[in-house]
């Protein structure tokens, strides 16, 4: 069983790319918000409403962002003899026999291992985890050795 963390880089983009992302996000919420409370009433909407309103999305903001931050520092791949294994805390694990991948697709960011069966469709994994392209070719020979056995 070979176990890979995120890297530091990998971890660090991620985390920058979700604070980009939901600052955006939240951006446009409050603009919206504040287009409706001040300028549509004429100004005449209490100014408390549109700073609760403000205040809640930036406690919301900073919540989500240490509840994605712990996942994100949690997020392990494992690779055992017969499956791959990803596993995000707060979520449920995504494991997929090597018996049961019928394709190997490279993506941009990294690798959909894509299933025979149509209850799970796929996983993803990321091109973010340490020693990715070890990873790689570690699934590429798992997958060939468990096609020929079950060929056999």
């Amino acid at each position: 069983m070979l176990k890979y963390a995120l890297s530091a880089q990998g971890r660090a983009e991620l985390k920058r790319s979700w604070t980009i992302t939901i600052l955006a996000s939240f951006a446009a919420i409050i603009a919206v918000f504040s287009y409706n409370l001040l300028y549509r009433t004429g100004g005449t909407t209490n100014i408390i409403i549109f700073f609760a309103i403000a205040a809640a999305l930036a406690v919301g903001f900073v919540f989500g962002r240490k509840k994605y931050f712990a996942n994100t520092d949690g997020t392990q791949l494992t690779v055992d003899d017969d499956k791959i294994t990803l596993h995000v805390p707060g979520q449920p694990e995504a494991a997929i026999a090597f018996e049961n991948i019928r394709q190997i697709k490279e993506a941009k960011q990294g690798i959909h291992l894509i299933s025979k069966l149509p209850a799970k469709r796929s996983v993803f994994v990321m091109d973010k985890f340490e020693g990715f392209d070890e990873i790689q070719k570690l699934i590429a020979e798992r997958v060939r050795e468990h096609s020929l056995m079950t060929v056999k």
